[in-house]
């Protein structure tokens, strides 16, 4: 049996920050296609289950033509089960009151609900005394929306049977301590030894797994596609990160093994992962979770450092560089942002610098963030309002040289007619 495990869709976001309306508007339409696309994805490839780990919309009240279109889709698609659980920015959910969903549509509430999903008998003799045992074993679903009181008392009410292959969804940020008056917090050590086989989280919008002993893995899948710089993809170093394996006391658990079998997690992008389950064994399959990378753009913040430039050019050959190493193309998203430190006196223009590069990318943002390296003698003689600016900066004892730097650098971009 294979199942989708996706998470923080956010459809309908504002999405303001980063782009103007037509591009905003286009961006949403590109993130419903991709939602569209994975459940596509499914069909094609036998899967019988997509569990959605909340944040589904990025607000309670999204258009309701959104509504409508997810519906849609959810009815198009009898042979496989939605499992909704709704996050913290969904929590009005897909259907209304008076709504009768379809029967492949499936949610939670806040407290444990369980569903079953499959189930075989077992066969043998051996097996005669044992009354457990007779009954068939199954592969179930269990999830609880999170608010400030269950999460608290996580494990309460929560009864896995150790025969079945245990799935649990829920949308929160992962704590290994309590937190005392917060939501959305879930304390993993009250969930190991509970008969967890897969943890399906929501609300980290970039993908991790790790181990909860002693068999189980959690994972967050992360966002499907990126939204703004702050889920950009992942640099070397984060994505080896990504694999977080809690060690058991001188044996190898079965979650050590089922984590080795994970593929696709060093990735760097956006995606959804697949469970792919023997329903004759109740085991993970080799290459069983699976990562499966599938945005339609991807999302960079490319970091140049410009202290060794001299002008505009020099600057935009130094991003270029940059670019090449992380591999961006055309359809890609870019925040271009400069560091080091950079002479008061050389040339250095963001507008500049995005029309060079706006027409090459999907989106091109550039944001300075240099420390302006002041020549004081440059300006001893300088007549204008600038050289006035800078010597009296600079006789201003009260202040040390990061302070004075970052004081001409505001108030330059406020002559300049506040562009930063």
């Amino acid at each position: 049996m294979k199942i989708i495990h996706c998470a923080d869709i956010h459809l309908a976001s504002k999405l303001g920050t980063n782009f103007d309306k037509e591009k905003a508007k286009e961006r949403n339409a590109e993130i419903f296609e991709s939602f569209n696309r994975m459940v596509s994805y499914a069909v094609s490839n036998d899967v019988s289950a997509i569990i959605i780990a909340g944040d589904l919309f990025d607000t309670k009240n999204p258009a309701i033509s959104y509504k409508v279109n997810v519906q849609k889709i959810i009815k198009a698609n009898p042979d496989i089960d939605f499992y909704y659980l709704k996050g913290n920015h969904d929590e009005a959910g897909l259907y209304s009151v008076n709504d009768i969903p379809p029967l492949n549509y499936k949610t939670f509430k806040d407290t444990w609900t369980k569903y079953v999903i499959a189930e075989e008998a077992l066969a043998g003799e051996d097996m005669a005394h044992d009354e457990i045992a007779k009954r068939p074993k199954r592969i179930t679903i269990s999830g609880m929306e999170l608010n400030e009181s269950n999460s608290k008392k996580l494990s309460l009410g929560l009864e896995l049977d150790a025969q079945d292959f245990n799935i649990v969804t829920l949308h929160g940020q992962l704590s290994d301590y309590k937190s005392e008056g917060k939501e959305e917090i879930i304390n993993l050590s009250e969930l190991k030894n509970m008969n967890i086989d897969y943890l399906a989280l929501g609300h980290i919008h970039q993908h991790r797994i790790g181990t909860l002993l002693p068999r189980g893995l959690y994972c967050y899948p992360g966002c499907l596609e990126g939204r703004g710089f702050d889920e950009c993809e992942m640099d070397e170093g984060a994505a080896k990160n990504a694999i977080s394996i809690d060690s058991s006391n001188g044996f190898e658990s079965i979650a050590e093994k089922r984590i080795k079998r994970a593929v696709g997690f060093e990735q760097r992008g956006h995606g959804f992962v697949v469970l792919d389950i023997d329903e004759d064994t109740l085991e993970l399959k080799e290459g069983s979770p699976s990562f499966v990378e599938f945005a339609k753009r991807r999302l960079f913040e490319v970091k140049t450092d410009v202290s060794s430039c001299e002008g505009s050019m020099d600057i935009n050959n130094a991003i270029e560089k940059e670019i090449e190493k992380i591999g961006a193309d055309s359809s890609d998203i870019l925040k271009i942002t400069l560091t080091g430190d950079y002479p008061l006196a050389e040339d250095k223009d963001e507008q500049l610098i995005l029309k060079h590069f706006e027409n090459d990318y999907y989106h091109v943002k550039v944001k300075d963030e240099t420390r302006i390296k002041v020549d004081y003698n440059l300006f001893a003689n300088d007549a204008s309002l600038k050289g006035e600016l800078v010597r009296l900066v600079k006789a201003d004892a009260s202040l040390d040289e990061e302070k004075k730097s970052l004081i001409i650098k505001c108030a330059l971009d406020a002559l300049n007619g506040g562009k930063n």
